[in-house]
This record gives structure tokens, sequence and C-alpha cells, in this order.
């Protein structure tokens, strides 16, 4: 699981996201239960104009979904995990196919 920071500072500040950190970010969970984290583009901060109501338009847009790298350090964890099992499941394993191997024979 990637571990969510938010920053201590203002709001709207940033985001970190393990060892990154992405400015003007934020999280937003999804209706199917997924979290995205969003940033603000640049251009949010030249919003000019009125909305359909007549209201001063917000500086909410546009956003876009962070892309976190994350094929490497899941590479890497993954095997990792996969090389400490090998290591302490194998003896075990050959040894009982070794133990089953015997029965048969010695059985025959």
């Amino acid at each position: 699981a990637i571990k969510l920071n938010t920053t201590r500072r203002r709001a709207g500040e940033g985001l970190r996201v393990g060892k990154y950190f992405f400015r003007g970010a934020f999280v937003q969970q999804l209706a199917n239960g997924r979290w995205h984290v969003l940033r603000r583009l640049p251009e949010a901060r030249f919003a000019t104009g009125h909305d359909h109501q007549g209201r001063p338009r917000k500086n909410r847009l546009p956003v876009e979904v962070v892309k976190i790298p994350l094929s490497g350090p899941l590479t890497q964890a993954f095997e990792d995990a996969r090389d400490r099992i090998i290591a302490a499941e194998m003896p075990k394993q050959l040894g009982y196919a070794l133990k089953q191997q015997l029965r048969l024979w010695l059985t025959r």
C-alpha cells in the first residue's frame, strides 16, 4: 500500500505520496471506493470570467490524475519476497517430496 501524507502547511499546498511530493495535489475517493491523487494544472490560476449563473469563476479546473511510478518498487518488492520465500520453503518442500518418493519406492 502507498502511504499518503498531507502536508501540515497551508491548504492546497501539496501532497506527499511516499518519497514524491506534488504541489497543488489532493486526494479524491471515487464512487467505486478507489482513491485518486489529483493535481491542479497551472492553467487553473488564470481562470477568469463568470460561470453560467453570473458568479465569478473559481480557479478550480483543470485537474489531472497524478501518475505515481510504481512498477520499479513493486517489481523489487516482489522479487525480494519471492527470494525470501524460496529460501525458507524450498528445503522443506524438497524434504517432503524426498520422503514421499522413498515411501512409494519402499512400499512396492
